[in-house]
C-alpha cells in the first residue's frame, strides 16, 4: 500500500514494485489520505505499507501503529530516492512479511 505519496514518488515506487510483485497474488494500492489508508489497512491487510519519511510525526505514528496492529512491514521513502536501495528495502520487507 502506497500512502500519501507525491505523484513522482508513487511512480518510482510502482516501477520498483512491478518486478517484485510479478507472479505473486499481490496488488499495489495507492491511497492519498492517511486516515483513509488506516481504515483500508484493516480490511486489505497489506504486506507492506510505504510512505514518505517527510510525513508529519503524528501521521507517521498513526500509520506505524496501524501497520503494527495488522503485522505489516513499513518502508519509508526518502526525499532523494535511490531506486536500487528502495528495491532492496522493499524486497526485504516483502520477505519478512511473507515469512510471518
Amino acid at each position: 500500500m502506497l500512502v500519501a505519496l507525491a505523484e513522482a514518488e508513487a511512480e518510482v515506487c510502482a516501477r520498483v514494485l512491478k518486478p517484485l510483485t510479478a507472479g505473486r497474488s499481490v496488488a499495489v494500492m495507492r491511497v492519498a489520505h492517511i486516515r483513509a489508508a488506516c481504515e483500508r489497512m484493516l480490511v486489505t491487510r497489506p504486506l507492506v505499507v510505504v510512505f514518505a519519511e517527510t510525513l508529519g510525526t503524528d501521521d507517521r505514528k498513526l500509520l506505524g501503529e496501524r501497520a503494527e496492529d495488522i503485522s505489516s512491514e513499513i518502508v519509508t521513502v526518502p526525499v532523494r530516492i535511490d531506486e536500487a536501495d528502495l528495491r532492496v528495502r522493499l524486497f526485504e520487507a516483502f520477505q519478512r512479511a511473507e515469512q510471518r
